[in-house]
């Protein structure tokens, strides 16, 4: 237990904080080595096979994107057992959605296979906040919004709907090609109705102009400041 009055009053106690959901059962757990989905945190178009790093208290633990992890752990992401990004094996080919394989792998995923090929475990579908608390998606395929980039957080863009998947939609940033796109939960604060960023005086990123797709430059995943590589 930390000695909080140690500490001076411009540093918020634990009691500040959001508290997570307890886990207390054993076997309402994640455990280390487990396989399952998960949306790559680097590219936030792809759903991955990954594993369970390390178990840490309070329902976090380390995940790595199966196929691009080193050993060190040292590219491992820290997820929460309530995150709706995390998914059971076959949760892609159920809602029939790719899901990316192994970078490296070669023939056709598939989990039956690929589990005793790695001398692997499942993670139990129960554990899984998007099976246990189910949510009505209510986004249409084609609708428009206002989107938060998650690679580039500071900006906000004129995105258009482009897939659903249970309570997942995919974002698709207007005049960005399929590798730009995000998938997330229909629930994230990062998404917006039309006239949010007017209403609120933020700046609304434009729609990418086609022209930029189709000249000789190579165009550098950075709305703000483009940087190009000139054939």
């Amino acid at each position: 237990m930390l000695e909080i009055n140690l500490y001076p009053a411009t540093i918020p106690t634990a009691d500040y904080f959001c508290k997570v959901e307890k886990i207390s059962k054993i076997d309402e757990q994640f455990k280390e080595g487990q396989k399952l989905e998960a949306v790559d945190p680097l590219e936030m178009s792809r759903i991955c096979p990954a594993t369970i790093g390390k178990v840490l208290k309070d329902g976090y633990f380390m995940l790595s994107i199966d196929g691009s992890s080193v050993e060190d752990g040292s590219d491992w992401f820290c997820y929460h057992s309530s995150s709706r990004l995390i998914f059971p094996i076959n949760f892609c080919k159920i809602n029939k959605i790719p899901l990316s394989p192994p970078i490296g792998y070669h023939g056709d995923f598939q989990w039956d296979k690929y589990l005793l090929e790695t001398n692997s475990v499942y993670a139990p579908k129960d554990l899984f906040q998007i099976i246990k608390k189910k949510i009505i998606n209510p986004f249409s395929v084609g609708m428009k919004i206002e989107a938060v980039d998650m690679m580039a957080p500071h900006l906000v863009c004129v995105a258009t709907i482009a897939e659903l998947a249970d309570s997942l939609i995919r974002v698709r940033f207007d005049g960005w090609g399929e590798d730009f796109e995000q998938w997330i939960d229909c629930q994230s604060p990062n998404i917006y109705p039309i006239g949010w960023c007017e209403l609120v005086g933020y700046k609304l990123e434009p729609p990418k102009p086609p022209e930029q797709e189709n000249s000789g430059s190579i165009i550098f995943h950075c709305k703000n400041i483009e940087q190009s590589m000139e054939y």
